[in-house]
């Protein structure tokens, strides 16, 4: 087991927060790999998440707003358009 001291990981000691935690890094992740925030969402909730709460949904919302936006505004001057987002493009 390997021992880190910082303060970042620090508040993940039980394992509710560590399943939020994956839940919103599982929404964020197809987020940007579709450019759709609210699918991301809904994948969590379906897939990633063992229990259900509205402070999680606003949790995973907020994440891929943010990851949406962060890759947007990197694509942004590669191909002029904001809507283009996703890493995926199929059209």
């Amino acid at each position: 087991r390997v021992h880190m001291k910082s303060n970042v990981l620090s508040r993940f000691h039980n394992d509710k927060d560590r399943r939020d935690f994956i839940s919103a890094g599982a929404a964020a992740g197809l987020a940007a790999a579709f450019g759709a925030p609210i699918g991301g969402v809904l994948f969590a909730l379906e897939e990633a998440t063992s229990f259900w709460s509205p402070k999680l949904t606003w949790r995973c919302f907020v994440c891929t707003i943010i990851t949406t936006f962060s890759l947007a505004a990197l694509k942004q001057p590669y191909f002029q358009a904001l809507g283009t987002a996703g890493l995926l493009s199929f059209g």
